[in-house]
């Protein structure tokens, strides 16, 4: 006997809990996604909008709020009848029910061919045409963005585990219509219909992000950025999952509600009785799909750290290359500019090393580069850069010039356009170490061992994200610190700060870091709070303070501040392997002098890349 009735039904009871089960998990998975993107898009800073290409973000957020919450009207739907006991029957079609308006003789059609437990229901005689139908409409979306990941996700596997799903989608389908059992043929073409649905929509999406997701939104780990390939990966698939333009949020929309369909109608199954059947030649389109051969890339070019696998590739698309003229394997300097405009066209992070650029790029070369998103010049010998702003690709977000004399900011920076992020490291600046007004719009500005004397009045606008003036002059931390809440990382190791405002020590929040390491810093005000120093967002380490503290065998005599500071010294004032190279520098991809020490392990395996 039934559990819900004595009314047959077409599932057994053990067979209708698990399908229900099924389907409001996957319709769970698929809200917790929409709404943990909806904030995303509400929520998202303007210069991390700009890096994902974001279109319209708050557009996106209630678009996906709504996604969201027809997913819970199907959750709502699924899981009611579970506390209400009620279920309802098919009953026979009557065609001679009065219709009266437009709206009600077609739908009297659409329950009459396709569906007879109201819109989700799976009963129709031509259930199979509407199953087709949406195929060919989801299926193009599909395509489109298993394309898209082909491009700019660097994992082959992920790319290779989307297309054969999607592949398993357009040939399963079809080959399960075809089968002779009208049972398989409607109800195994739908729970099939379901599983898939869900991998390509959001599935597999899920799987892809949810490790990048974790670690910068959720644990909030500001370290982690500057690995250089984690970045970089973090963000082609940030631009994969994100909306960039009108058509590419219809794309996305088109797998979410064709998969809510899915879901909702196979959740609505589980609750059709056997009051009605009837015997009916079920035709079926055939489904010709076009298999897409993934061929093996070529050979990618020495020094590529990262690469695509977009479909029909015959050469290696390298997205992360770096390049050292002194090694024999790579081209020289005098070749430079044509072998990035014939071999690497699609680079999105390149970094050249120990190559003669006196004047860095051409003009010619910047322009070509259209999907550059970072370029990286170290030890180049470049003292100039007279090009236009102009000329730099419009894909441009970061720039790092490294251990170069420069005798002031290059031409080709004057204006910022593009740009969110500039690294200025090791670079003298000795003629003339003003800074450019639109420097103002950047996000993050490094300017280490730049002959500055003064906080540069451009890192104290309200878009700063990030301030390195590392190995300056600088003799005061300016009031005007207190006001960023934006900026997360202060680094002013190695300058000549001798004392620390209070007000500044103060209002640094949970997620801000200032680091004073290198300073001659002996004595902190009282007025302090001690518990900004004991969670490591005031760090003071490698200063005459801490080596005072070391050298003091009692506290007793010591003001109230630096008793408690005594009491934690192995914690607050323990020193780093080298003055302001902290542990997340080591093994981040990108070789930092101050880490290039015996005591530092020589900066990991990060400088491999280097001829010293």
């Amino acid at each position: 006997m039934d559990r819900m009735g004595s009314d047959a039904y077409l599932f057994g009871w053990w067979q209708r809990v698990g399908i229900r089960a099924v389907a409001v998990l996957l319709l769970l998975a698929s809200m917790f996604y929409l709404l943990s993107f909806a904030l995303v898009y509400l929520f998202i800073s303007p210069d991390h909008a700009r890096v994902l290409r974001l279109w319209a973000p708050k557009l996106n957020a209630v678009v996906h709020f709504g996604l969201a919450a027809l997913h819970l009207v199907g959750i709502v739907r699924a899981v009611r009848p579970v506390f209400s006991k009620t279920s309802a029957a098919v009953v026979p079609f009557d065609s001679k029910l009065p219709r009266l308006s437009c709206w009600s003789r077609v739908w009297a059609v659409y329950d009459k061919y396709f569906s007879r437990y109201g819109l989700y229901g799976l009963l129709g005689p031509l259930y199979e045409v509407k199953t087709m139908a949406k195929q060919t409409v989801q299926i193009p979306a599909q395509l489109y963005q298993a394309y898209h990941i082909s491009w700019l996700l660097t994992d082959s596997t992920a790319s290779l585990l989307y297309t054969i799903v999607l592949a398993a989608n357009c040939v399963v389908i079809p080959s399960i219509m075809a089968h002779r059992s009208r049972f398989v043929r409607r109800w195994g073409a739908a729970f099939l219909d379901m599983i898939f649905n869900f991998l390509l929509s959001c599935g597999l999406p899920i799987g892809f992000v949810l490790r990048a997701f974790a670690a910068y939104y959720v644990a909030g780990d500001i370290d982690i950025v500057t690995d250089h390939a984690w970045l970089n990966q973090t963000v082609l698939l940030g631009r994969f999952i994100m909306v960039s333009s009108p058509l590419d949020l219809v794309i996305k929309i088109v797998p979410f509600v064709t998969c809510f369909l899915s879901l909702s109608s196979m959740a609505q199954a589980v609750h059709v009785k056997l009051t009605y059947t009837t015997r009916w030649f079920l035709p079926h389109p055939v489904l010709v799909v076009l298999g897409v051969t993934a061929q093996s890339p070529g050979k990618c070019p020495p020094g590529c750290l990262l690469q695509t696998y977009p479909w029909l590739a015959t050469n290696c698309t390298c997205i992360m290359l770096r390049i050292n003229c002194l090694r024999p394997e790579q081209p020289p300097a005098a070749a430079l500019d044509a072998y990035l405009t014939t071999h690497v066209q699609h680079v999105f992070d390149l970094e050249i090393d120990q190559c003669d650029l006196p004047n860095a790029l051409s003009a010619t070369t910047m322009r070509e580069l259209t999907n550059l998103y970072s370029l990286t010049l170290q030890r180049t010998n470049t003292v100039g850069w007279d090009i236009a702003p102009e000329d730099l690709p419009p894909s441009l977000v970061t720039v790092f010039l490294c251990h170069v004399h420069l005798p002031r900011v290059p031409a080709a920076l004057a204006t910022v356009g593009s740009l969110q992020y500039i690294f200025l490291r090791n670079v003298s600046l000795y003629a003339d170490a003003s800074l450019p007004p639109s420097f103002a719009k950047l996000s993050m500005l490094d300017l280490t061992n730049a002959s500055q004397r003064s906080v540069p009045s451009c890192m104290l606008q309200p878009l700063m994200t990030n301030i390195n003036l590392h190995c300056n002059n600088i003799t005061e931390l300016p009031a005007g610190f207190a006001a960023l809440s934006r900026v997360t990382y202060f680094n002013m190791v190695n300058n000549s700060i001798s004392s620390v405002p209070a007000t500044v020590a103060n209002a640094l929040e949970s997620h801000q870091v200032m680091h004073l390491e290198g300073n001659p810093i002996d004595a902190l005000p009282e007025t302090i709070d001690f518990a900004v120093l004991a969670t490591g967002r005031l760090v003071v380490r490698d200063t005459p303070l801490c080596a005072r503290l070391h050298r003091t065998a009692d506290a007793v005599a010591l003001p109230a501040l630096e008793r408690q500071l005594w009491a934690m010294r192995a914690e607050v004032c323990r020193p780093e392997c080298n003055v302001g190279c902290h542990e997340s520098l080591i093994g981040n991809s990108d070789c930092n002098i101050e880490c290039f020490t015996p005591a530092c392990d020589w900066d990991g395996s990060d400088c491999a890349a280097f001829d010293f």
